[in-house]
């Protein structure tokens, strides 16, 4: 899913909008706990994937048992973005206990950076990606600053 998501160019809150389905019931999804057939044709659909694809990958536990459609419409995906710099994305994997483990990534200097942060409080994700953005400004000026004393 996290791939398929990555290639649509979509956040986590991209892919529950697209199903018409909330954060909760995307994570329960994720976690593969029990969710009607409907839930998961819904998130085949905001995947792109053949309809049924995440029911067989939960019977088989094997990824390749998804199928994508010829065309899923990715929506704003530029195959170019993690090379461009200053280009961002936030990621979010379920934690046990229920809480949430977000991770901004930028491109700074041409290589990758990211910074984490575990939220058990369901904070809203533009609270959670503007902390995140603080946090990675700073380490920024940090990294620039240390590169400027070597030179």
């Amino acid at each position: 899913m996290n791939a398929q998501r990555q290639a649509l160019g979509l956040d986590w809150r991209g892919i529950h909008t697209r199903a018409g389905k909330s954060h909760n019931t995307l994570r329960n999804v994720r976690l593969e706990e029990r969710v009607d057939p409907e839930t998961l044709h819904a998130f085949d659909d905001a995947l792109g994937f053949e309809r049924g694809s995440l029911a067989r990958v939960r019977a088989t536990q094997d990824p390749s048992a998804v199928r994508l459609l010829d065309d899923p419409a990715p929506t704003g995906y530029d195959s170019t973005a993690a090379t461009v710099e200053g280009a961002e994305w936030l990621d979010e994997r379920p934690l046990e206990g229920g809480g949430v483990a977000w991770t901004l990534t930028r491109i700074i200097d041409g290589r990758p950076a990211s910074m984490s942060i575990a939220d058990f409080d369901s904070t809203p994700i533009d609270v959670v990606r503007q902390e995140l953005r603080e946090v990675m400004n700073e380490a920024e000026v940090r990294q620039r600053r240390r590169l400027a004393r070597k030179r």
